[in-house]
């Protein structure tokens, strides 16, 4: 695939600096609103780590049910 030179690097140098922009926009947001954010990480955080644990007691429950079941 030849592709030429100049129009390919301004392409990918318009994308970088984009991505790059919203990195630093999205970086400089979170660390001026740092405890809001620093809040809302630790609360969902805990909703996830409690989900998780039902999650993996619900598969182990069903994994024993069924043996239970295939021996019977």
């Amino acid at each position: 695939m030849r592709l030429p030179a100049l129009p390919v690097a301004l392409s990918i140098a318009t994308a970088s600096g984009i991505w790059f922009a919203f990195v630093t926009w999205v970086a400089f947001r979170a660390g001026s609103n740092w405890d809001v954010l620093y809040a809302t990480i630790v609360r969902y955080g805990k909703i996830a780590a409690i989900a998780g644990f039902c999650i993996v007691a619900a598969i182990v429950a069903i994994y024993f049910f069924r043996r239970r079941n295939r021996a019977a």
